[in-house]
């Protein structure tokens, strides 16, 4: 693993989930911070960054899946975190976005069902019961595994943001997925993460912001490897001699389909980029408010917090 990583534990819309106790609750111990005033906290960020940074130590950064801040930190080998809570009261603004990723989602549906129905899953299955053999080469670990739920992007105010490169740097086994909505690239691997755990390693689970029932990336360090769905916004190409694509739309889906449904696909598209696209501009409104209600309801660290942060420091800096 390299020495700094970054991931998103949280995502906000359309739907909310977290993964915070996922990341959290192998820790020693961790504080949760509430509201505090954002340029205090993320002075003392600043701080445990700018230390660890000159003793080499393994740090996580969580980042804020509003607007791609940093939201908390995780330094493994101290077995310490600290995780920044912002709460604020629900606005026209949020509800509209939420909306309009809804029916993004919709829309995107529509394009699955093309797909889905033009195919090959038996083929699919082949190339995956494959990979399994591949990968892990019938060897058991002997230990139950630990699996961890995290994202690796998001649809922030500003770009959709994605730390593949930073998350998978070290690993020398890198498999892209190239396919399409709706040719099971999510299940392809769910099945690869099930496969590491009944083998007793160690994985990683990045779902998709989107839509956080579906997976977009799988990491087994223990291996050195990871699979991930390399298609927009997250597309990435090969730069490692070692990485591989794992191309399932020309393996796996009837030839002609997208000559055949170009019209319905690309009317679906358009209004599919229409309703992200209205969708976050309200994000842009709903980082404005967020930031006005911090400002006028704000919390200062209190004398407990700053202790704890004052220790982790120490704590660094004695490394």
């Amino acid at each position: 693993m390299g020495k700094v990583i970054n991931y998103f534990v949280n995502t906000n819309f359309p739907e909310k989930v977290s993964f915070e106790y996922d990341n959290f609750k192998g820790l020693r111990v961790h504080l949760s911070l509430n509201n505090c005033i954002s340029e205090e906290i993320d002075e003392c960020f600043k701080n445990m960054m700018t230390e660890s940074l000159k003793k080499d130590l393994r740090m996580e950064i969580i980042r804020d899946s509003l607007d791609n801040s940093i939201k908390g930190m995780i330094f493994p080998n101290l077995s310490v975190g600290i995780l920044l809570e912002q709460s604020f009261p629900n606005s026209s603004y949020s509800e509209k976005a939420t909306e309009y990723f809804k029916s993004a989602g919709k829309i995107h549906d529509q394009i699955e069902k093309i797909y889905i129905s033009n195919t090959d899953f038996k083929k699919l299955d082949q190339i995956n019961e494959n990979l399994i053999a591949e990968l892990f080469e019938g060897k058991r670990l002997g230990k139950n595994a630990n699996v961890i739920d995290r994202f690796f992007g998001a649809m922030t105010v500003n770009k959709s943001v994605n730390y593949i490169e930073n998350l998978t740097d070290g690993l020398y086994k890198r498999y892209f997925i190239k396919g399409r909505a709706g040719t099971g690239k999510s299940t392809f691997m769910k099945k690869i993460a099930k496969a590491a755990v009944d083998y007793g390693y160690n994985v990683e689970k990045y779902h998709c912001s989107f839509a956080p029932d579906s997976l977009d990336m799988v990491v087994i360090r223990e291996l050195g490897a990871c699979i991930f769905d390399s298609t927009a916004p997250h597309e990435l190409f090969p730069s490692k001699e070692t990485d591989r694509i794992i191309d399932i739309f020309s393996e796996c889906v009837v030839f002609g389909t997208e000559e055949k449904y170009e019209e319905e696909i690309q009317c679906f598209q358009s209004m599919y980029n229409e309703m992200i696209h209205t969708g976050r501009d309200c994000l842009k409104e709903v980082a404005e408010e967020r930031k006005k209600y911090n400002e006028k309801n704000g919390i200062r660290l209190r004398d407990y917090e700053k202790e704890f942060i004052e220790n982790i420091i120490k704590m660094i800096k004695s490394v």
